[in-house]
């Protein structure tokens, strides 16, 4: 393109404000916030904890501190809560495979 040609449409152009590409934290973190409840209201069931993943005291503590928005390390337990809901997704539970006669006995 010409360079006179360029700077007059430059000159008649409508400049948009461009919102910047909003971060996606709120909403990850809005959405997170009624898996952390459910686990805070049934803790003996934490797959991640009957698994040996993790310590039930310290998961507990952290989802509080994460429900009420303190400091919780919130990039590591996002993760976590993303593996608990996939493990009950996906697999029993380890509780479930111990009280299952037709499973202990295969």
């Amino acid at each position: 393109m010409p360079k006179r040609i360029f700077e007059k449409s430059e000159r008649n152009s409508v400049v948009l404000n461009r919102k910047s590409k909003a971060s996606y934290e709120t909403a990850f973190r809005g959405s997170l916030l009624p898996l952390a409840t459910a686990l805070l209201k049934n803790p003996h069931d934490i797959q991640l904890v009957e698994r040996g993943y993790v310590d039930r005291r310290s998961l507990t503590s952290r989802l509080e501190r994460f429900s009420q928005g303190l400091d919780c390390n919130e990039t590591q337990l996002r993760q976590m809560l993303l593996f608990e809901f996939w493990l009950r997704k996906r697999m029993p539970s380890a509780q479930s495979l111990t009280r299952s006669p037709e499973l202990a006995a295969s």
